[in-house]
């Protein structure tokens, strides 16, 4: 999978495209493939190093993701998705 990667706080120029391994969902978890997210204020704070509590590094950010489910996890019997 390709994503913005994070790998050291501060301007957003920082941040590269790289290739990521595709991830696998656990026993609880909803894969979603990702088709757009939008830059918030939280995530340029993220990013800045600046927001009250930081993920560890490398990160992906976005905090508003927009997709399809690709797979579930053994654990997941029901799922309900929001529609606009």
């Amino acid at each position: 999978m390709r994503a913005v990667v994070v790998r050291e706080f501060g301007a957003l120029k920082n941040a590269v495209v790289a290739d990521l391994p595709d991830p696998t969902p656990g026993t609880d978890d909803i894969l979603i493939e990702i088709r757009a997210t939008a830059v918030n204020f939280v995530d340029t704070l993220m990013v800045s190093g600046t927001y009250q509590s930081l993920p560890p590094l490398p990160f992906v950010p976005g905090k508003l993701p927009v997709g399809i489910v690709k797979s579930v996890g053994t654990g997941i019997s029901t799922c309900k998705a929001a529609i606009a």
